[in-house]
């Protein structure tokens, strides 16, 4: 037992280099959607050929996440058992046995249903087709609802605590106000429990905390494309030909 406890150093740090190779997938995952969003918004999304071999390199990389993923926590539950077994047990089936187990999980839960596949649909749906909602994906969860409801209402994409624009909007779920990731979590640090919404005139005296926030993706996604077309704006005033 002694031994086998002996090797769990060696194993976290295979594991924490694993966990390296996941913020590289990241970046892969990030990349993919800024060549398809830039290729969209150069080429009018007249490359569909294109656009399916930069949906389907998303695809591998969400597919390696997946599967580190699986990986990472098969090897959480193989030193689990060893430590609390008082038997000697073969760790390589159990490990075996454990991602078996996490791939027949998700085998119903397709890749496409993956919210970084989705975000990629989404923006380039958003650069071809601005306001418009991707189609509900079967099995796949939704913001249409919230979207539809950002035309219908005045939009406040300024964080009231800093007055800045919101690039990660959190909402909290009390009274409904947004602010941004960063904005809302030093807030939280410098007041403590005195931590209150700051949107003005909000009736919601509760202290915010951190399990009362929620991403917002949807909102996010609206920012993002309001932005785009914004600096779309922009650029085409500046192309405008001097008329004296």
């Amino acid at each position: 037992m002694a031994g086998r406890s002996a090797r769990f150093p060696l194993v976290d740090q295979s594991t924490n280099s694993l966990k390296k190779v996941n913020e590289y997938i990241q970046a892969g995952i990030e990349t993919v959607i800024d060549v398809a969003q830039d290729f969209v918004e150069h080429n009018s999304g007249q490359n569909e050929a294109k656009l399916n071999e930069l949906k389907d390199i998303m695809l591998q990389y969400v597919n390696m996440e997946q599967e580190l993923e699986q990986f990472l926590k098969a090897v959480d539950h193989v030193k689990a058992e060893a430590r609390n077994s008082a038997e000697a047990a073969d760790l390589v089936a159990i490990l075996d046995s454990k991602i078996a187990e996490l791939k027949q999980a998700s085998k119903d839960d397709p890749l496409t249903n993956h919210e970084k596949y989705q975000d990629l649909q989404q923006k380039i749906q958003d650069t071809l087709h601005p306001g418009e909602v991707l189609p509900t994906q079967q099995g796949a969860s939704t913001d249409a609802d919230a979207d539809i409801e950002f035309t219908q209402e005045e939009i406040v994409t300024k964080c009231p605590y800093t007055g800045q624009e919101m690039a990660n909007p959190m909402k909290n779920k009390h009274c409904g106000h947004r602010y941004d990731r960063t904005s809302v979590e030093e807030m939280m640090k410098r007041r403590g429990r005195k931590a209150r919404c700051p949107m003005g005139g909000c009736k919601n005296d509760k202290p915010i905390e951190l399990a009362d926030l929620e991403d917002d993706r949807a909102f996010k996604r609206y920012i993002e494309s309001k932005n785009r077309q914004a600096g779309r704006r922009t650029k085409r005033a500046g192309n405008t030909p001097f008329s004296p």
